[in-house]
């Protein structure tokens, strides 16, 4: 089956142009062709492939903070003689001026690709007020009756019942039309991020630079309707257990049939996916709540670098 994956976060992509794990607009998504998921365990016999030889999005974390690491080795020098000092103020000039030519090379690449984007006549940005005027609902997500700001209130007692503090919240939008083939693709969705911590952690002691658990509420700007939920979390317990009550609180909304416990089964599936991997590779899989309909909650779950990526989110129409 013919696949579309974001170079950027390496997740597949359910719109042609957009990745709603990242969320960025993706022009020239990686196109793979292939038979099984991209979550699952490679082929028999496969000794190379191209999705999962590409270079992760962290290699590029790791030569950054190499390069605060170098900055601070030249800052710790300057007091050590007027000669050395001297040198470390040239070494800070030449600094500064490769800076400034890589800043003006990426600078000019990022132009480019929005001039590209720009130039493109099938897609168009537009403002929040703009899609809040029409008042019509995207077309490329599924939406729940109940409001992305109910969601947001719930999610905040499950985070302090999970034993998790909220470091920040941080809101965003992101609205958008594409002609695909003969038909046209809206996207309009605020998200509201939440970053997050253990209670028992000692967050605040640790290294500031240390990545933040986090779950996002998505929901439609011109309706205010709940798109999903989705998350990052360090400990796949901690994920199972947040989703599962999301789930548990589409049931009391009506949102999902109240016949079965589809919170503790969500919870269970997501617990026993890292007894799924074969020699290390990575695992997760599909549920669609109820298992058969076309109004259905789709929840997905990828264990990966030691955490867990949860999408609970309302199926297409």
């Amino acid at each position: 089956m013919i696949r579309k994956v974001c170079p950027i976060c390496e997740q597949t992509m359910s719109l042609p142009h957009y990745c709603k794990n990242c969320r960025q607009f993706v022009k020239s998504p990686y196109v793979r062709d292939i038979t099984y998921y991209l979550n699952e365990s490679h082929p028999e016999g496969e000794k190379d492939c191209d999705y999962h030889n590409v270079h992760r999005g962290r290699e590029s974390r790791n030569a950054k903070d190499m390069g605060r690491r170098a900055g601070r080795t030249i800052r710790e020098h300057t007091g050590m003689g007027r000669k050395r000092i001297w040198l470390a103020f040239l070494g800070i000039y030449v600094v500064i001026q490769l800076i400034g030519a890589v800043g003006s090379v990426v600078a000019k690449r990022y132009v480019q690709a929005d001039r590209d984007v720009d130039e493109d006549e099938s897609f168009r940005r537009l403002s929040d007020e703009e899609v809040q005027e029409e008042g019509t609902p995207c077309n490329s997500n599924g939406h729940y009756s109940v409001t992305g700001e109910e969601m947001a209130q719930e999610i905040l007692r499950i985070i302090d019942n999970g034993g998790y503090e909220i470091d920040s919240v941080d809101t965003s939008s992101w609205n958008y039309e594409d002609i695909v083939g003969d038909e046209l693709w809206t996207d309009y969705e605020i998200s509201i991020d939440h970053y997050m911590y253990r209670k028992d952690s000692g967050f605040k002691d640790l290294d500031p630079d240390l990545l933040l658990d986090s779950m996002t509420v998505n929901y439609d700007t011109a309706t205010g309707e709940l798109h999903g939920v989705s998350m990052y979390m360090t400990e796949v317990g901690s994920g199972a257990f947040m989703a599962g009550r999301i789930v548990e609180f589409l049931q009391e909304q009506e949102e999902i049939p109240g016949d079965q416990a589809y919170g503790e089964l969500v919870e269970g599936e997501i617990r026993s996916c890292s007894d799924r991997g074969e020699d290390g590779e990575e695992s997760g899989g599909w549920m669609e709540i109820p298992d058969e309909g076309d109004d259905r909650t789709e929840v997905y779950f990828h264990e990966t670098d030691g955490g867990i990526y949860v999408r609970v989110w309302k199926g297409r129409e």
